[in-house]
């Protein structure tokens, strides 16, 4: 494939391959994009589609990658963190007049205790952004993380 075959290539589904090869589990990605887990289902099955190779086969409750996806994952990860960085670089953050949507996963605690400030703090910096908050138990977030 070339640089010109790219275009052809949506690079929501490289995200996604990356968020399966860390979780390998469909449902835990899909909460992890706030997709839903038949989306999540559609994607791989392009993403097979794409590489021409399973990617991930269902062992028990797991997924295990197969060499293939191992392969694929080990050179996409540094090329996507060079995307990343350049896009994140290619301008400056303004809260001021920034329409972002930012999403927070907060315990109960956190979201009551500390919440209210940090949204008054944001009313105040950032007027025109959302934020989206989703409970989260705290013995879940490391792996929501």
């Amino acid at each position: 494939m070339n640089r010109n075959d790219l275009r052809r290539v949506d690079m929501n589904l490289l995200v996604l391959f990356e968020a399966l090869m860390i979780e390998r589990n469909l449902t835990r990605v899909g909460e992890k994009l706030f997709i839903t887990q038949s989306t999540v289902s559609a994607a791989l099955a392009r993403l097979r589609e794409l590489f021409d190779d399973p990617l991930l086969i269902r062992s028990g409750r797991a997924m295990e990658p197969t060499p293939r996806a191992l392969q694929i994952f080990a050179e996409l990860g540094p090329a996507m963190d060079v995307i990343s960085s350049a896009i994140s670089r290619a301008r400056d953050f303004d809260p001021g007049s920034s329409c972002n949507q930012f999403r927070l996963g907060l315990s109960d605690d956190a979201e009551f205790g500390l919440f209210p400030a940090l949204l008054q703090a944001l009313r105040e910096e950032a007027p025109d952004i959302s934020v989206v908050v989703r409970r989260a138990n705290f013995l879940l977030m490391p792996g929501l993380l």
